[in-house]
């Protein structure tokens, strides 16, 4: 991953919705049960929908998959990046700290989105 790309996505999420150390990236990189390990050039946390499809763009546009992470709970390895390196992590936590609910027989909106 070229810095030019890092650089967008940071412009997207700002500077701490991007996470490129190895050591702070750690955490995302392995399912909840240690049995799924892999790589990636970096995490991205967008904070709302408009950021998630942004990152996303931007990320098609350079030719870069996507693993999409929702809490990370997952038995089955699904939201682990493989070991090339190349992938992006798209952790949904900011989002989900962001989320409301509208009413109990209603799902849960983003703030700050349309719909």
């Amino acid at each position: 991953m070229t810095a030019d790309l890092i650089g967008r996505l940071r412009h997207v999420v700002g500077p701490s919705g991007v996470i490129s150390d190895p050591d702070d990236m750690a955490g995302y990189l392995t399912d909840c049960r240690n049995a799924y390990a892999g790589t990636a050039a970096a995490v991205v946390r967008p904070g709302n929908a408009e950021e998630v499809a942004a990152v996303v763009t931007v990320c098609r546009e350079a030719g870069v998959a996507v693993v999409p992470q929702g809490g990370n709970t997952g038995l089955c390895g699904g939201a682990v990046p493989d070991s090339s390196g190349r992938q992006v992590v798209l952790s949904l936590t900011r989002c989900a700290a962001s989320a409301t609910s509208t009413s109990p027989n209603r799902p849960s909106r983003w703030r700050g989105t349309r719909g």
